[in-house]
């Protein structure tokens, strides 16, 4: 054995040379990625390397249990003439292999055994990396071992063979004790370096390599040179050795001859399997008993200590306190091997290593104990057990600051953290006797890692007894939630398992659903599937708490924004009951943390003054969705719930529901997709859709701004001059393009895809399809454009979700992770408003006053938000519009842009004005306290700052029921079709040729709104230049439009209301007062690919609105504005 690993290249020169399986180019290939020579010897790598060395010692130490190992199964197995175990353990060791502690606390132990087949040859060079050895080693080394029981030898030229052989003859002659043999060498012999410090932890360079080759009278030219007649003379040396296995198993047949039994147990400890039927044994224990996991341990050792005869170990002088010793067992002592029980006395670390050598050897199971806080003297041991992958069982007890008195010096605190981040370590907490037993079953059946049993010092309740294969999966439900929808999952491990239990039964009795989790190994629980893992943690909006006594890290991968009950300081010296509660592991303190988390995470219940005249109608809506039981419906899908007529098609459009559950699956490929783009140089992504598909990005884009400093354009119009614009400033090499269309061919979406593709197309040729992604159904038409074109990718748009309702789909969330914004957070969020939806849900609440302002069929909705929430208005206008509208029935979104004035109080409308927690609105609510005062429901929703997800999803639901309690299906759009064929038709034919301007356009506009009912509305509907200085003016008349006829007037530039609050438009109340305003574009721009332009696919769309307005009974004007648009708007604003 190696203990000096830096010697490495000497180990492999040797095992080529002596025929093993290492050919000469893996010696070329020394240090090199996927090597079979790396730095360092690592066993099962390399043919020959018995044990992975490096960290100085450990080779010492697991020699030390090699040799055990050998005298322990010798004792067991050897029979007089019969001596099947019956060989010696050697080992290389450097100045630095004896100066670390671990070889004098395992040199201790090995003289106090008398292992005298076990021999060291110590590499006494006199040289470190630092310079001479005698900067910080003096000491006499031989007389060290001689006081340690060592036989020790010296030889004092490392070159004078015969008296090495002589040496290794002598330690070989007597077994009564342990042999050192300290030989004098001088590194980087023959040199130009040797004797000095370069030498030793640097390459000799070439130079220096070929003088060195030049002393020794090696060959200069050639590296890697082997001579045959050395290559011969090696092989010669291996028939010694071929001919004493031959001589072995010539004696293991006859010891099979003359005893099979014991011949069947050596191969089968050999191979590492356990006795059949061996679990037979494994003890019960009684309910109601209580008792700690350590003498549960305890219990399970002895009893099936008689069924696994291999199973052997010891602590650290600590087999009381850790309940390790072998009842009946003898202990392993100088000069008798044959018991089961090992003393190590205070060497913790030596304990460790020596489990290496007694697993590495194989024929035992070894198993060690101590307390958990001294696990940091098993470190480097154990970390070494887990890059070897070896079964060996840490049996660690006092496992918390449950230990009490003896204080922060022995309460550990960030030892799980510490155990859990070992890779191929598992550790396991049993949170009671039962789990205890099954963690022991896991340890003995694992061979491919250490396994760690972390146990309790105070007593226990026994729980029921978990599921077979419960334990072994990592976590498993305890006990689930009364109602069977938990509210609540509390998740623990070990002794807070127990404190969860009587925890829950506290929340349970103040109403709130509790599941609780043990996860005796967080480890084993990742590895499950991901089914599994949601199986267990529950619904992603119930609120997922940790507990465990311990530091937090690595619990948030499980809780997610949910809470960690932790420590964060050290523990304390008093009884243990006192520490437990008094650093907040009671039933009160977790039950106010869950009580605490659960009101600052819960959907806050709106605010709303609601008019006493309409508080019954009100109260008369709720009773109606409880009555159909609305709440439970809606979340369970109940397709029928909005009638059966409508049921088949809602049944295909209830996806949004689950959507953040599902796009949270797919945010790895889409984390994925936005940084490859980034990669390939993507600064700013090109979004072409049409609305909720474009809407959804624009508000997370305008709230949440673009953390990851990239930028997001939203293309949803064939507006000629603004595209043209955007085609001005985009840079091919910097773009990125992404086509939403659900249906795959919403014209202007294709239009604009032609556009882009030929800019992209010219700036980087072949390449330009890595650049694009759609966004589409399977087998669209924009399905197999992508393909042909080589899309980077595309993506499905759920088939059961409309576009309106995709915020939180891929829709959504891909612009999201473009921007760098927390999508995981807009899922949570989304998952939030799902969850408990009942009276007081801000979604509840809202619905019932629009369904209670709509009874006739016919209801408004002023969106007056704070600043911050002003943009999502625009989202929230095209959701309700084109839900609701259809059926001569609706409501009309008016989105309010809010000034410091009093506001209108319309007819027959709830304001809602939400806002961001801490926004300052006092100007704002002044304004809504007027409007209350006039005698219109209003709501405040206080948002938190956070809850664009949450915010989504309310409303989402709030629009559905408003459907339901309306009489509609909030899920189709028949109507939107009807202005989509008059325009297909208007730009086929001469309509697609622009009219001159309207005369006297102020003058028809006052007689077209003379007359008008304060239950009526006008929309004005704009085909114009979108651009800022357009925009302002349209609001301005809108706004001077609404003060003078005292009802609502919405304004929206086309095509894009076509896509929203288009179908109210068309099917909802004769209330709708339409104006058409168009324009004549300052300059066009070809489709490629097509035989029209945008600016007369614009007016088509125009032309083809106005004519299905007229269709459908509406009131229309139709206003062509010419060129001069801002003046034109001035001069309608004066002709009020």
């Amino acid at each position: 054995m190696l203990s000096a690993g830096h010697g490495s290249a000497m180990l492999y020169a040797l095992l080529n040379l002596f025929g093993y399986d290492l050919p000469i180019d893996e010696l070329k290939r020394f240090r090199q990625w996927e090597s079979r020579t790396p730095g360092h010897p690592e066993h099962g790598l390399t043919p020959g390397v018995e044990v992975t060395t490096g960290p100085l010692g450990q080779g010492f130490a697991a020699a030390v249990g090699m040799a055990l190992a050998e005298r322990h199964l010798a004792a067991r197995f050897n029979r007089e003439g019969l001596p099947l175990v019956d060989h010696r353990t050697w080992v290389i060791a450097s100045d630095g292999d004896l100066m670390e502690g671990i070889s004098h606390e395992a040199a201790s132990i090995a003289g106090h055994l008398r292992l005298g087949r076990l021999a060291v040859l110590y590499d006494d060079n006199h040289i470190t990396i630092e310079g001479p050895t005698e900067l910080a080693f003096s000491e006499d080394v031989g007389r060290r071992f001689a006081g340690y029981g060592w036989r020790v030898l010296h030889v004092e030229d490392g070159n004078d063979l015969d008296a090495i052989a002589g040496a290794l003859r002598r330690a070989a002659r007597s077994d009564d004790r342990p042999t050192l043999v300290r030989i004098r060498t001088h590194i980087g012999f023959g040199s130009p370096k040797q004797d000095t410090a370069e030498v030793h932890g640097s390459p000799l360079g070439k130079e220096a390599a070929e003088a060195t080759r030049r002393t020794l009278g090696w060959p200069v030219g050639e590296p890697f040179l082997i001579p045959d007649e050395i290559r011969a003379h090696f092989r010669s040396l291996t028939e010694p050795g071929r001919r004493r296995h031959r001589k072995w198993l010539k004696l293991l047949a006859s010891y099979r001859e003359a005893l099979p039994a014991e011949a069947g147990e050596w191969d089968r400890r050999l191979r590492g399997e356990l006795p059949d039927g061996w679990d037979a044994a494994l003890p019960e224990f009684a309910d109601g008993a209580s008792l700690a996991t350590r003498q549960a341990s305890g219990t399970t050792i002895n009893a099936i200590a008689p069924r696994v005869p291999e199973l052997l170990g010891g602590s650290g002088d600590l087999a009381p306190s850790t309940d390790t010793l072998i009842t009946g067992e003898a202990s392993v002592a100088p000069g008798s091997f044959a018991g089961r029980n090992l003393h190590f006395g205070v060497r913790e670390h030596a304990m460790a290593g020596i489990a290496n050598g007694l697993a590495l050897h194989g024929g035992v199971r070894p198993f060690v104990a101590t307390f958990l806080v001294f696990s940091d003297y098993l470190r480097p041991a154990m970390r070494l057990a887990a890059v070897m992958k070896l079964p060996i069982t840490y049996v660690f007890t006092h496992d918390s600051i449950g230990l009490g008195e003896d204080g922060p010096t022995h309460q550990p605190v960030e030892h799980f953290v510490a155990l859990r981040l070992i890779p191929n370590m598992v550790m396991l907490r049993p949170a009671d006797a039962r789990e205890t037993v099954q963690a022991w079953r896991l340890a003995l059946e694992r061979r491919g890692g250490p396994t760690a049993l972390v146990l309790s010092r105070q007593k226990l309740p026994v729980l029921p007894a978990p599921v077979p294969g419960a334990v072994v999966r990592g976590a498993f439900v305890r006990v689930e939630a009364g109602d069977g929808a938990p509210q609540v999952v509390l998740i623990a491990t070990g002794s807070e398992v127990s404190l969860a239990l009587a925890s829950r039964e506290k929340l349970e009795a103040a109403g709130v659903p509790t599941r609780v989790v043990s996860a005796p190994s967080l480890e084993l629980f990742a590895r499950q599937p991901e089914e599994y893992q949601r199986s267990v943690l529950g619904p992603r909006h119930a609120l997922r708490v940790s507990i465990e006594m311990g530091r937090g890290q690595g619990w948030h991968r499980w809780v997610g924004d949910g809470e960690i009950i932790s420590l964060n300081r050290f523990g304390a010296s008093a009884p243990a009951a006192d520490v437990i509660r008094g650093l907040g592991y009671s039933v009160e303190a977790v039950v106010a943390k869950v009580q605490q988390a659960l009101a600052a995470r819960r959907w806050t219940v709106p605010e709303a003054t609601v008019p006493a005249a309409l508080k019954t109608v009100v109260e008369a809506n709720r009773e109606r969705l409880h009555t159909t039981h609305a709440f439970e419906r809606v979340t369970s899908r109940d397709s029928a719930l909005w009638g059966e007529r409508f049921s088949a098609v809602v049944a295909r459009r209830l996806g949004w529901l689950d959507l953040p559950d599902r796009t949270r699956q797919a945010l790895p490929e889409l984390e994925r997709l936005a940084a490859g783009l980034a990669a390939d140089g993507a600064r700013t992504l090109y979004l072409l859709g049409m609305g909720g598909s474009s809407l959804a990005p624009a508000v997370l884009r305008d709230i949440g701004g673009n953390p990851s400093g990239r930028d997001l354009v939203v293309v949803d119009t064939t507006d000629p001059e603004r595209v043209s614009e955007l085609l001005g400033s985009l840079d091919p090499a910097h773009a990125a393009v992404v086509a939403v269309s659900k249906s795959g061919t919403t014209a202007e979406t294709s239009a604009l895809l032609e556009v882009f593709w030929a800019a992209l197309r010219s700036g980087l040729g072949a390449d330009a399809g890595r650049r694009f992604v759609a966004v589409t159904e399977a087998g669209t038409p924009l399905a197999r454009l992508a393909r042909d074109r080589g899309f980077r990718a595309v993506l499905p748009h759920p088939v059961d979700v409309g576009g309106r309702y995709s915020a939180l789909s891929v829709v959504g969330i891909l612009p999201a992770v473009w921007l760098g914004l927390p999508a995981e957070e807009l899922l949570d969020g989304g998952e939030r408003a799902l969850a408990r939806l009942g009276d007081g849900h801000p979604a509840v609440e809202l619905a019932l006053l629009l369904g209670s302002v709509a009874t006739d069929g016919w209801g408004k909705l002023a969106w007056v938000a704070s600043h911050g929430l002003t943009p999502l208005g625009a989202w929230a206008e095209q959701l309700v519009a084109e839900s609701t509208g259809k059926d001569a029935r609706g409501v009309l979104p008016v989105v309010v842009h809010w000034k410091g004035e009093a506001l209108p109080a319309w007819r027959s409308t709830v304001y809602l004005s939400p806002r961001f927690s801490g926004e300052q609105t006092d100007a704002l609510d002044k304004a809504l306290d007027g409007v209350a005062a006039a005698g219109q429901p209003v709501i405040r929703w206080v948002l938190g700052r956070h809850s664009t997800g949450e915010a989504f999803m309310t409303l989402e639901l709030a629009t559905a029921l408003a459907g339901l309690l309306i009489g509609v299906n909030p899920f189709d759009e028949p109507d939107v079709v009807r202005a989509k064929d008059r325009a297909r038709a208007a730009l086929a034919g001469a309509k697609a040729t622009m009219p001159p301007p309207t005369v006297d356009p102020g003058g028809l506009l006052s007689k077209h709104l003379t007359g008008l009912s304060s239950d009526d509305a006008v929309v004005l509907l704009a085909y114009l230049p979108e651009r800022r200085d357009v925009a302002a003016a349209l609001e301005a008349l809108a706004e001077s439009f609404s003060k003078a006829l005292r009802v609502p007037v919405t304004a929206g530039f086309g095509p894009r209301y076509l896509h929203s609050t288009g179908q109210l438009h068309k099917g909802g109340p004769a209330r709708i007062v339409p104006v058409v305003l168009s324009s004549e574009p300052a300059r066009d721009l070809r489709i490629p690919g097509q035989s029209h332009t945008l600016g007369q696919l614009r007016w088509a769309q125009a032309v083809g609105d106005a004519e299905a307005l007229a269709e459908v009974g509406r009131k229309v004007l139709h206003l062509h504005l010419g060129k001069d648009v801002p003046g034109a708007l001035q001069r309608l604003l004066a002709s009020r």
